[in-house]
């Protein structure tokens, strides 16, 4: 059975090349973590939880979401999170087997 870990932190990324441009290390609370492996990625255009009135072009979220497996063999869903000309990634989650 699969556990998920909900972290929701900010984290810094060297992205490889390509599109989208995938990550190819990231560090978390200090130490590094180099991504063997992307097993998958998608694009969230969505509104969140936001109701419909307030549904609006500048509301929408612009995140790709990947999951990744690293050299140690932890699996991990990190996104990109575009917004207003800005870029930041978050790493959102981290799988226990």
């Amino acid at each position: 059975m699969t556990a998920r870990e909900f972290i929701s932190e900010r984290i810094e990324v060297e992205e490889g090349e390509g599109t989208p441009l995938k990550p190819k290390s990231f560090r978390w609370r200090g130490a590094e973590y180099r991504v063997k492996d992307v097993i998958e990625f998608r694009h969230d255009y969505g509104f969140g939880g936001l109701p419909a009135h307030a549904r609006t072009w500048r509301t929408r979220r612009h995140r790709t979401w990947f999951t990744v497996v690293t050299e140690e063999s932890e699996i991990f869903t990190l996104y990109l999170e575009r917004s207003g000309g800005r870029r930041a990634w978050h790493l959102y989650s981290r799988d226990k087997i």
